[in-house]
């Protein structure tokens, strides 16, 4: 007997019998609803459990998101991405003057001075070129955007 079919006649069976329905993962029992029947988890959420005492299904973490329904796990924000909401179901491009290098991030992070990044979503921050430079101010809460011409008189060499 396949899987598929066996889940299904033990459901059944369990029905008949008067015993709880054991939902698959990614499914909950929505007891408000029907207890005799699975529910699909709504995007934004998991539930990676056989089960038949989770009534709901988990929001995806800070740094996931799950954008199907009936999923057992979220997914992680890719590189470049960020999310810092629970129950999302899509990430945010890290804005200017940031990076992600990592999946999975609750935020962006600055670029450091000496570094900018002047495009959105990236993975890590660029170098300034040899005679220009830039400055973090670490009140802002991104990094530099664009790297300045050194003044007259002064340099800046390559790392």
């Amino acid at each position: 007997m396949n899987t598929a079919r066996f889940f299904m006649f033990m459901t059944l069976a369990g029905l008949v019998a008067g015993h709880a329905v054991q939902c698959p993962p990614g499914q909950y029992v929505d007891k408000t609803q029907n207890p005799n029947v699975c529910t699909q988890c709504p995007a934004g959420t998991e539930q990676p459990h056989n089960n038949t005492k989770f009534t709901s299904c988990q929001p995806c973490r800070v740094g996931y998101y799950q954008n199907q329904l009936g999923q057992a796990r979220c997914n992680k924000c890719p590189v470049g991405q960020y999310q810092n909401v629970t129950g999302q179901t899509s990430c945010v491009q890290c804005p200017l003057g940031t990076m992600a290098g990592l999946s999975g991030m609750k935020q962006c992070t600055p670029c450091e001075s000496g570094n900018y990044q002047d495009s959105l979503g990236q993975s890590r921050c660029k170098l300034c070129a040899p005679g220009t430079f830039s400055v973090a101010d670490p009140s802002l809460d991104h990094g530099p955007i664009s790297c300045d011409l050194c003044p007259v008189g002064t340099s800046q060499d390559s790392r």
